[in-house]
């Protein structure tokens, strides 16, 4: 019940940072407007675009996330098998942006394709952070 509360809790910061950045963007347009439909339809910048399975904040979101955003991203990306093992050798957002196939396999247990699909989504997102 505790740990469900805490997923809950997560999802919930996510959707608030969410709203957050879909208000700052309107207020960067000069439409800003109250939460609701008029944030939903507000333009995300580039940097963002469909990519709300991680945080957004400014600087390098990959080595900010916390610990528990690092374990809710891997229950999003139906991961949930590997949440404890990162718990437990608590992987935060820097640790997770240093992880390499082998190190994901070898130290955390993961089978390739899971590790190769992790590490993909972060260097995606290290990557179109950059830009």
């Amino acid at each position: 019940d505790l740990e469900k509360k805490h997923d809950d809790n997560i999802k919930m910061i996510h959707d608030l940072q969410t709203e957050v950045d879909r208000l700052l963007v309107q207020r960067d347009e000069g439409e800003y407007d109250t939460v609701g439909e008029a944030g939903k339809s507000a333009a995300l910048p580039e940097f963002n675009k469909g990519h709300y399975d991680l945080p957004v904040r400014p600087g390098g979101i990959v080595e900010t996330l916390s610990m528990q955003e690092v374990v809710h991203l891997l229950s999003e990306m139906n991961l949930q098998q590997y949440q404890e093992t990162f718990k437990r050798e608590q992987i935060d957002g820097e640790l997770l942006a240093g992880l390499d196939e082998d190190m994901c396999v070898k130290e955390l247990g993961m089978s390739r394709l899971h590790a190769l699909r992790l590490l993909k989504r972060v260097s995606k997102r290290k990557a179109e952070e950059t830009k």
